[in-house]
């Protein structure tokens, strides 16, 4: 999972992304940044797990929004300067990484038993008796 820039940035903002999110429990494989227009001449390809950021306060961050968009792309928006900047991509990344580990195979569950794919209204009354007395 790669976090994404989308819009003018240096590498100062990068640096101080990588220092926040150096102690993450996932942090991104990498920062790629240097997307300044949607229409660059190389289009940007992104991956499937992968989290695109669009700078909120850049001029090109309507275009963006609207290139995404039209792709069916999800992407978060980060406003603000400086500390505040960083702080709000930081809670995306966070909010992102947890949203794709719940979709990773090792998570799901492993046993699924015959009475979770038997059709049988019986059966299923019988278990939840044997589950709650009284009934």
């Amino acid at each position: 999972m790669n976090l994404v820039l989308l819009g003018p940035t240096d590498r100062s903002l990068v640096v101080a992304l990588e220092d926040a999110l150096a102690d993450t429990r996932r942090p991104p494989r990498d920062i790629v940044w240097g997307w300044d227009r949607p229409d660059t001449p190389t289009p940007a390809l992104f991956g499937e797990h992968d989290l695109l950021v669009v700078l909120a306060d850049t001029a090109p961050a309507d275009a963006w929004r609207e290139h995404l968009i039209a792709r069916g792309l999800g992407f978060a928006v980060a406003q603000g300067q400086g500390r505040e900047q960083v702080n709000n991509i930081r809670f995306a990344w966070a909010r992102h990484a947890r949203s794709q580990a719940g979709q990773r195979p090792e998570i799901r569950p492993r046993y699924i038993s015959a009475c979770d794919n038997c059709a049988d209204p019986e059966c299923e009354h019988r278990l939840f008796r044997l589950n709650k007395p009284g009934l």
